[in-house]
């Protein structure tokens, strides 16, 4: 799906987060790699890992990374690429409730990161790193992007352009204007293309 450099920053971002925050399962590492890519959006005019989101009742879902583990019969096992960068465990809570921890299987690479998705990447660790599943999810729920899809249906996709709106939970620093975000996108996508 993605070029080896995009699963770098992709590998990367999730050792990263796994590393900087505590029980890191695969619903806090999915909203954390959702508030990674709007914010980044917000601030560049391209998301960070590449992916898309859907408004899921249980928040915003990157739908190629969850559809990695959803396809595993294995519990413990790591789909794809990311069998790379992570390991997986189960943490039994109580008997029917468990939690999935990643382990990292590399050192994190900042190489793959400019200064300013390095800053949220740390930002975000740092609000986060104690932060429980259920109240990251509260989070995500309470964002304008997310809030938007999800009236018009379970299972839409998220809109980049609808992070540019300040909210009170993450998107509160300023975004570039809306037109500059498309200049920007356009850029990226006509740069793609040429090197391809």
């Amino acid at each position: 799906m993605f070029d080896k450099f995009q699963n770098e920053r992709i590998g990367n971002a999730v050792i990263f987060f796994v590393k900087k925050t505590k029980n890191c399962g695969i619903t806090k590492l999915n909203k954390l790699l959702y508030f990674a890519d709007f914010l980044t959006f917000r601030r560049t005019g391209k998301s960070l890992t590449g992916y898309f989101y859907e408004a899921w009742d249980e928040g915003p879902v990157p739908q190629p990374f969850y559809d990695n583990f959803r396809n595993v019969n294995d519990e413990k096992s790591v789909p794809g690429y990311l069998s790379e960068y992570i390991d997986r465990d189960i943490k039994h809570i109580t008997e029917e409730q468990y939690l999935n921890i990643f382990i990292p299987k590399k050192e994190f690479d900042s190489d793959y990161f400019s200064k300013v998705e390095m800053d949220i990447l740390k930002s975000l660790a740092k609000r986060y790193k104690l932060t429980k599943s259920e109240d990251i999810v509260d989070d995500a729920h309470k964002t304008i992007p997310y809030k938007k899809a999800y009236k018009k249906g379970e299972n839409n996709k998220i809109d980049y352009f609808d992070s540019i709106e300040n909210d009170e939970i993450i998107f509160k620093d300023a975004a570039l204007p809306r037109e500059e975000l498309k200049e920007r996108q356009e850029d990226f996508y006509f740069l793609k293309q040429v090197l391809s």
